[in-house]
């Protein structure tokens, strides 16, 4: 068999060469494999790699945030639900409204200078002038002056207070319920209860009660024909200059009173002598005098040992 030399090569004619323009991609061989472009990159700082024909890639536009991640609306809390319906008008600013109107502020009526003095009166103690002024200013004021109506009832109201008050204390000075203790002796029975100093004992006095403590400031005179305790059957005067103390003084009260205690004859067992001296303040204030009682041993009695 007989082979083909390389000179027996039938001749191939020459590639035609073409002339490309200045600047060109060079040209690609008809037989090589075609070129697929690379997809354009997104993201503008990645890097890419190999020769590329695509154009410079541009920003993309910004697009809405996806439902669920961020809030547009910075009143809302970004865990509140979505809004479904529309959003009620903020009524916080008006919209759509003209200028306010403004209106003269009405003056208050004055005071009625009556039915302040009214209050004042009441107030003061002055019960009846405050009843004659309320009653004046609330017919002054029932028909002009309103805010001065209420004034002038507060006055008439304190004003009846202070009259009511006044009659009280009138019925009761009238009794002889302020009536200090007397210091003026009044001898003899006595017509009606009083209250007495004790230096202010006299003889034929009936003392409803005697108190316990020892120095007695005050004690009540009752008519003998009421249960009392005891009697005074006499007053005597110390002769003496000078205060001889407590327990002198009693010593001298004693003597003083046994000549008194003589004249009258007593059961022992019914009664009991008894005598009262001045106290140190007493002596200071003057006092000079010795009280002697007849005390009933048996309770409060109705004897009249002396009248």
């Amino acid at each position: 068999m007989s082979g083909r030399s390389s000179d027996d090569r039938p001749d191939v004619p020459p590639v035609p060469v073409v002339p490309q323009a200045p600047g060109a991609a060079p040209a690609r061989s008809p037989y090589a494999h075609p070129v697929t472009p690379a997809p354009a990159h997104t993201d503008p700082g990645a890097t890419s790699y190999g020769p590329t024909t695509a154009s410079p890639i541009s920003p993309a536009p910004p697009s809405a945030p996806a439902p669920g991640y961020g809030f547009t609306d910075p009143t809302r809390s970004p865990y509140a639900p979505p809004e479904t319906g529309p959003r009620p008008p903020d009524l916080s600013t008006p919209q759509g409204v003209g200028p306010a109107e403004v209106m003269p502020e009405i003056a208050k009526p004055p005071l009625d200078p009556v039915s302040v003095t009214a209050v004042v009166s009441g107030a003061v103690g002055l019960g009846p002038v405050a009843v004659v002024l309320g009653a004046l200013g609330l017919r002054r004021t029932s028909t002009r002056w309103l805010r001065s109506t209420t004034i002038a009832g507060v006055g008439l109201g304190l004003g009846v207070l202070g009259t009511i008050g006044w009659g009280v204390l009138a019925v009761v000075a009238a009794l002889g319920g302020f009536g200090g203790a007397s210091a003026d002796p009044v001898p003899g029975d006595v017509d009606a209860p009083r209250t007495v100093q004790a230096s202010a004992l006299a003889r034929g006095n009936c003392v409803e009660h005697l108190p316990p403590q020892q120095e007695v400031g005050e004690l009540a005179l009752v008519p003998c024909a009421q249960p009392h305790l005891a009697q005074v059957v006499d007053v005597i005067t110390l002769d003496v200059d000078t205060y001889p103390g407590p327990d002198a003084a009693v010593e001298q009260g004693e003597a003083a009173c046994a000549t008194a205690f003589g004249a009258f004859d007593t059961d022992d067992a019914a009664f009991l002598e008894w005598w009262l001296v001045p106290s140190p303040a007493a002596w200071d204030d003057g006092v000079r005098t010795v009280a002697c009682l007849v005390r009933s041993t048996q309770g409060q009695v109705e004897t009249d040992l002396v009248n």
